[in-house]
């Protein structure tokens, strides 16, 4: 976690910080566009106002701290099994059948 805070620190020259955010705007329109695809398989949708990007960004953000997590400790259960339990509890809580209008 030190490490990684170091490295966020370390990016403050501008145009450094400035890659670092058009990585990180990119990687969370991809996953978020994952997200919209596999959820409207499943047809749901987020409850608003979650969008997929925010569920990008919460899974995400678990990702990362589960990976520093297992790295520095062999905790049962693995992180991939914590992962799996909050991703499924994530979607069951924020998403929601998606709504079909009404033809009167």
């Amino acid at each position: 976690m030190r490490i990684g805070l170091n490295v966020m620190e370390a990016l403050t020259p501008p145009a450094l910080a400035a890659l670092a955010e058009q990585y990180y705007e990119s990687s969370i329109a991809k996953l978020a566009e994952a997200y919209d695809a596999a959820l409207a398989g499943m047809g749901l949708e987020p409850i608003p106002p979650c969008t997929s990007r925010d569920l990008a960004r919460m899974i995400q953000g678990l990702l990362l701290g589960l990976i520093l997590q297992a790295k520095v400790a062999q905790d049962d259960p693995h992180a991939g099994v914590l992962l799996e339990q909050a991703v499924v509890t994530l979607l069951e809580g924020l998403t929601q059948p998606v709504s079909t209008a009404e033809v009167g």
